[in-house]
């Protein structure tokens, strides 16, 4: 793959990682924002570096090949499950500090990674270069989940310690609630200009903008557009 075609490929993806990075992305059908509001990831940006350090550990002959137990090429891949000491016993020193102490990045960079050794691949296997070059993006976010992580803590002995860190912890589910859908991110449309604006809750605290960004417009009034909604899965547990 070329440089350009590794960033975007990851531009496709990124903002369903990084949903505060709403800017970055490629326009799709339905979107409600037009092509300026939109960007290229810098393939200067560290996040990008990362993914495209564990890109090549994904390629053929790379250190974490063989912990790959799915085929990328296939439409249904959304979920891939790494085992952490594997990841780890092949990782350099900075690598274990970082899934300890800034696992959430990791494990998006990971996932962006996969995305474009997706495509990657999904080019691979055609025989023409006109073929090559005509491969769509794939827009399917892969999610990275680790097992066999130690060591495993009871709930009780989680403490101050180990405040965003990553730990592996061990109790019984006495209750659970409804499966629910969490706004992650969505575009708003002014009523007056038409221009939509583009919030991101990575937290899943709504808080709709208060006026337009539109600088000669600035009205109070947005409405959302249903259709650019992105939402997660929620549950309590206890």
């Amino acid at each position: 793959m070329t440089p350009s075609s590794l960033v975007k490929a990851a531009t496709c993806v990124w903002s369903q990682y990084f949903p505060e990075d709403h800017h970055i992305g490629v326009p799709h059908a339905g979107d409600a924002r037009t092509a300026h509001h939109f960007s290229l990831v810098s393939d200067t940006d560290g996040r990008f570096q990362a993914a495209l350090t564990f890109r090549e550990c994904f390629r053929s002959g790379g250190e974490w090949a063989p912990l790959l137990q799915c085929d990328l090429t296939q439409a249904d891949v959304s979920i891939v499950w790494l085992h952490y000491t594997e990841l780890l016993r092949t990782g350099t020193p900075d690598f274990e500090r970082a899934v300890t102490e800034n696992i959430e990045d990791v494990l998006h960079c990971l996932g962006i990674a996969l995305c474009m050794r997706r495509h990657e691949l999904r080019m691979d296997a055609e025989e023409t270069p006109d073929r090559k070059r005509n491969v769509p993006m794939d827009r399917t976010k892969i999610t990275v989940r680790l097992h066999g992580v130690t060591p495993v803590l009871p709930i009780a002995a989680l403490k101050a310690d180990v405040v965003n860190q990553f730990v592996s912890v061990v109790g019984t589910v006495v209750r659970v609630s409804a499966i629910k859908p969490l706004v992650t991110r969505c575009d708003f449309v002014c009523a007056k200009c038409n221009e939509a604006t583009s919030c991101a809750f990575p937290d899943g605290k709504f808080m709709p903008p208060q006026r337009c960004e539109n600088s000669p417009c600035r009205c109070k009034t947005l409405l959302p557009n249903r259709s650019s909604v992105d939402t997660v899965d929620f549950q309590k547990i206890k």
